[in-house]
């Protein structure tokens, strides 16, 4: 990935302090945001890291690749949208928390054809309130240029800016649409 990425990082001092495991919340627009991410955490931080997949997209899209995302990038399902079953994946980001890995989970729950920030789903809300950890917004910009939407080979060399936010904390007795408003914000800021 360095041959064809460039990273500007910022943004890393919010994640000196915090403990883990510690939930980012990154937006998506290319399949190269979990590599960019893992690539701009620092060593300490990407060893025990774990991504939420969409589980249409990893398991039935791109089925050859599950075993390779698994093995090299800590992966799981989680379900989305109408086909159910969240509460399976809900479980496992839990799992993964209490045995100290940190979870990459993008509140989008898909990728955003435009590379405009798409509104956060439901699930984001109840992963901040009920898991009692560390929120770490994050922003990618330039990735849908190098790897754009629906591609699955780079189409050039470039840069791609990771914004790290500062650390977010929630609780159950937060409201949903109160979390996805705070999340989105920090984002966009």
């Amino acid at each position: 990935t360095r041959l064809f990425v460039t990273l500007e990082v910022k943004g890393l001092e919010h994640l000196k302090d915090l403990n883990e495991p510690i939930i980012f919340m990154p937006n998506h627009t290319s399949y190269l945001d979990p590599l960019v991410v893992a690539m701009a955490l620092p060593l300490h931080k990407r060893i025990k890291l774990s991504f939420a997949a969409a589980y249409d997209v990893l398991y039935e899209y791109f089925w050859y690749v599950s075993s390779a995302a698994e093995l090299l990038f800590n992966a799981f399902a989680l379900q989305r949208g109408d086909r159910g079953g969240i509460q399976l994946g809900l479980d496992h980001i839990g799992r993964m928390l209490d045995n100290g890995y940190s979870v990459v989970f993008f509140p989008e729950g898909k990728m955003s054809e435009t590379g405009n920030l798409l509104p956060f789903r439901p699930g984001a809300a109840l992963v901040a309130a009920h898991m009692n950890v560390a929120i770490i917004p994050i922003f990618i910009q330039g990735a849908q240029h190098i790897l754009p939407y629906a591609k699955v080979l780079p189409r050039c060399c470039g840069t791609v800016s990771i914004n790290f936010g500062k650390p977010l904390k929630f609780t159950r007795l937060d409201k949903q649409n109160d979390i996805l408003h705070a999340l989105q914000q920090a984002m966009k800021n």
